[in-house]
C-alpha cells in the first residue's frame, strides 16, 4: 500500500511534476473511484507557494464545466503536506499528442480549439483568467473529449483584468500585455489559445524559430506567419481568426471565448475551398479573391479647418468576426447592393462601432444608437444637446462609451443606461477605448485616461492644443496627434512619455500603427514614417494638402486621403508614391483596407472601391452628401457615413 493522506487518498502512481507540485494516480477509498492528487512540492512554510496552492483550488473549485478538471478536495495531511483532490483524466495532454503524432487533421485540430475556447468561456463568465494556456495543459481523453488543467496561476478578474508584478507562466504562449504592464483580462488567454491553435494547424507556434531570449521581442513586436503558410491547405479563415488572436493590442482580438468558439465551429460547417480560388473581372483586370482582412480603428476626427465632422465613423471594434463572402463589384463597375441605411434624428454626425451582433451610433444630436445588423433600432439613448462639441462612440469590453456635449458616458451595451459619467471638461470627439482604459482629448489639450469600469482617472497629459485625433494603442503603446503639430508616444497603462516628434503641422487625425513604424497625416500635406521606439523620422511624402483623413497600412503599403481630391497609395518601407486616385471631391474619410481593395469616400457624394495593386476604380457608390470620416468593414459589411445623415451598410 502507498502513502494515504488524510486517511483516505491512497496514493498510487507519480503522474508528473509541475511548476509547483506533484500529480499522482490515487484511490479515494471511502468513495471506492480513481483521483488525482496534487502536492505541494514547496516547504509548507514558504507561504507563497502555500497561497498559489490555495487559490488554485479555490479558483478551479468555483468552475462546473465538462471542458474543465473538477476539484472534490482541499487538505492539509498530518506532516503538513497540502493537497488537492481531482477528477482523474485519462489521456494524454496535447503537447503529448504533438510530440508523438505531429499536427493533427484541421478538422480535429479546429474542433478541440472549439472545445477549449468553451472551457475558457466558462472560466471567463466565472471571473477567472488562466494565465497559463498551453498545449501541456489541455488534456485530450479516448473519446476525444477536452479538458483544461491546471488553473495553478490563475486569478480572479478585479477591474477588468489582472496585475502582477512577477511574470508567470509558459514564455512561449504569453501574451504581449504581461510584459509591458504585468495587467492581462480574459483576452490574454485568446491570445495563448492563438499560439496554441498555431501550434495544433502547423506543429510549431507562431515564434518556434525565435530564441527564448527574443521571444519577448517577438510576442511584443513581430507579425508570425499565417498558418497556412507552413501548412498549405489551411482555410483562409483559420488564418484570419489566428491573426486576430494573436494580435499585440488586446482591443483587436475577439471579444469573448464564446465569438473564437462559434467562428471556429463555423469553419467546421464551410464548405471546402476550391481547388483555385476563383477570379474575378474588374474592367480589363482580373484578379483572384482574397479573404478580408479587417483594419481595427478607433476615433471620431474633426473635417478640415477644425470644423465639426458632419458625420464621421470611428470603426472602434472590440470584436470583429473575419468572416468569408463573395466580392460584390462586377465587370461593368456598377455599384454593391446597398443593405440598409439608418437616419438619426438630430442629423449627421455619426461615428459607429462594431460588436458581432450590434451596431453602436453616435449623433450630433447627443443621441447613442444600438442598431442590430440588419439596420433596426434596439435603443436610443438621448444623453446631452451636443451642441457644443463633436460626438464620438467607442465600444470596449462590457461597456460603449459616448462622447456628446463636451461630457463622456459609460453606456450599458444591452441597455444604453448610463453606467458613469465624466462631465466638465469640455471633451472632444478624440476618443478610444483599448486595454481597461478609456482615452479622451479636451480642447484644452489635455490628454485623459480613465479606468473603464469606473470612470475614474487614473493618468492625464498636458499638450499645447485642443486634442482632436484619437490615440492609437498598440502593444502597450499609446500614440497621438496634435493640433499642435507634435506626435506623441506614452507607455498606455500608465502615461508615462517616451517620446515626441516635431512635424510642424497640425494633425488632425489618428496614426496608423504597422510593422514598428507610426504612419502620421500632417494637415500641410505631408505623410510621415516614424520609428516607433523612438520617434526619429524614417520617410515623408509630400501629397495635397490633409484634411482629416487617418492613414490605413496593409500589405507594405500605407493609404491616405488629401484635400486635392486624391487617394494615394506610398510604399510603407521607402516612401515612394506607387499609384493615385482621383476621385470628385476632397477626400476628409479615412480609408480601409480588405479583399485586396481600398475603400474611401469622398466630399462628391460617394464611396469608392479601388484595387489594391493598381489603383484601378473597381466600383463607385453614391449616397446623399460627403462621406466623412472612417469607413469600416466589419463581418463582410461596408459600413459608411454620410452628411445627409444616415448610415450606410454596403457590401463590399
Amino acid at each position: 500500500m502507498g502513502r494515504v493522506l488524510a486517511d483516505r487518498y491512497e496514493l498510487r502512481a507519480l503522474l508528473g511534476r509541475g511548476g509547483m507540485g506533484e500529480v499522482w494516480s490515487a484511490l479515494d477509498t471511502m468513495l471506492g473511484r480513481e483521483v488525482a492528487v496534487k502536492l505541494l512540492r514547496s516547504p509548507v512554510d514558504d507561504a507563497g507557494a502555500a497561497q498559489l496552492f490555495f487559490r488554485e483550488a479555490r479558483t478551479a473549485g468555483a468552475l462546473n464545466h465538462p471542458g474543465v478538471v473538477t476539484v472534490h478536495d482541499l487538505g492539509r495531511d498530518g506532516d503538513e503536506t497540502l493537497f488537492l483532490v481531482m477528477e482523474l483524466v485519462h489521456g494524454r495532454t496535447l503537447a503529448q499528442v504533438l510530440r508523438e503524432d505531429g499536427p493533427p487533421p484541421v478538422e480535429p485540430a479546429v474542433e478541440w480549439a472549439a472545445l477549449i475556447a468553451d472551457a475558457l468561456e466558462a472560466a471567463h463568465g466565472a471571473g477567472i483568467v488562466h494565465r497559463d494556456l498551453k498545449p501541456g495543459n489541455v488534456m485530450l481523453t479516448p473519446s476525444g473529449a477536452v479538458k483544461v488543467l491546471d488553473f495553478g496561476i490563475a486569478r480572479p478578474l478585479a477591474g477588468g483584468g489582472t496585475t502582477s508584478t512577477t511574470i508567470m507562466g509558459t514564455l512561449a504562449y504569453m501574451p504581449p500585455e504581461r510584459f509591458e504592464s504585468g495587467r492581462q483580462d480574459t483576452r490574454g488567454d485568446l491570445y495563448s489559445l492563438g499560439c496554441l491553435l498555431h501550434e495544433l494547424l502547423t506543429g510549431a507556434g507562431p515564434f518556434a524559430d525565435v530564441e527564448a531570449s527574443a521571444l519577448m521581442f517577438a510576442h511584443l513586436r513581430r507579425t508570425p506567419e499565417p498558418p497556412s503558410a507552413r501548412r498549405p491547405g489551411v482555410p483562409a479563415g483559420l488564418d484570419a481568426l489566428v491573426a486576430q488572436l494573436l494580435a499585440k493590442d488586446p482591443a483587436d482580438r475577439p471579444a469573448g471565448a464564446a465569438q473564437v468558439a462559434a467562428r471556429l465551429r463555423a469553419v467546421l460547417a464551410a464548405p471546402p475551398a476550391p481547388a483555385h480560388p476563383p477570379t474575378v473581372v474588374v474592367g480589363r483586370a482580373a484578379v483572384e479573391r482574397a479573404e478580408p482582412t479587417v483594419r481595427l480603428r478607433r476615433s471620431a476626427r474633426p473635417a478640415r479647418g477644425g470644423r465639426r465632422p458632419l458625420l464621421v465613423l470611428a470603426a472602434v471594434v472590440a470584436a470583429l468576426a473575419v468572416a468569408g463572402g463573395t466580392v460584390a463589384a462586377l465587370a461593368n463597375g456598377t455599384a454593391p447592393r446597398v443593405r440598409w441605411s439608418f437616419v438619426t434624428k438630430g442629423g449627421p454626425g455619426l461615428t459607429t462601432a462594431v460588436s458581432p451582433s450590434t451596431v453602436y451610433a453616435a449623433g450630433e444630436d447627443g443621441t447613442a444608437y444600438a442598431l442590430d445588423t440588419v439596420g433596426h433600432q434596439r435603443w436610443a439613448e438621448h444623453v446631452a444637446s451636443a451642441s457644443q462639441a463633436e460626438s464620438a462612440v467607442a465600444r470596449d469590453g462590457d461597456s460603449v462609451y459616448e462622447v456628446a456635449d463636451g461630457d463622456l458616458r459609460a453606456l450599458d451595451p444591452a441597455t444604453g443606461v448610463t453606467k458613469w459619467s465624466f462631465t466638465g471638461r469640455s471633451l472632444t470627439g478624440a476618443l478610444t477605448a483599448a486595454g481597461g482604459l478609456v482615452y479622451v482629448g479636451a480642447r484644452s489639450g489635455v490628454l485623459y485616461a480613465l479606468d473603464a469600469g469606473t470612470g475614474s482617472q487614473d493618468w492625464t497629459y498636458s499638450t499645447n492644443d485642443q486634442l482632436t485625433a484619437s490615440p492609437t494603442v498598440v502593444g502597450g503603446y499609446l500614440y497621438l496627434g496634435g493640433t499642435d503639430g507634435e506626435v506623441y508616444c506614452f507607455e498606455a497603462p500608465i502615461g508615462v512619455l517616451v517620446w515626441s516628434a516635431d512635424l510642424a503641422s497640425p494633425v488632425l487625425d489618428q496614426p496608423a500603427v504597422d510593422g514598428g513604424t507610426v504612419y502620421v497625416a500632417a494637415n500641410a500635406g505631408k505623410v510621415f514614417a516614424l520609428d516607433a521606439a523612438t520617434g526619429s523620422q524614417k520617410w515623408a511624402y509630400t501629397t495635397g494638402p490633409m484634411g482629416a483623413s487617418s492613414p490605413a497600412v496593409a500589405d507594405g503599403t500605407v493609404y491616405v486621403g488629401s484635400q486635392d481630391h486624391s487617394l494615394y497609395a506610398v510604399d510603407a518601407a521607402t516612401g515612394h508614391l506607387r499609384w493615385t486616385f482621383a476621385t470628385g471631391g476632397p477626400i476628409d474619410s479615412s480609408p480601409t483596407v480588405g479583399r485586396g481593395t481600398v475603400y474611401v469616400g469622398s466630399d462628391d457624394h460617394s464611396v469608392y472601391a479601388v484595387g489594391t495593386a493598381n489603383g484601378a476604380k473597381r466600383w463607385s457608390a453614391a449616397t446623399g452628401g460627403a462621406v466623412q470620416g472612417h469607413l469600416l468593414l466589419a463581418d463582410s459589411v461596408l459600413y459608411a457615413g454620410s452628411r445627409d445623415g444616415k448610415l450606410y451598410a454596403l457590401n463590399p
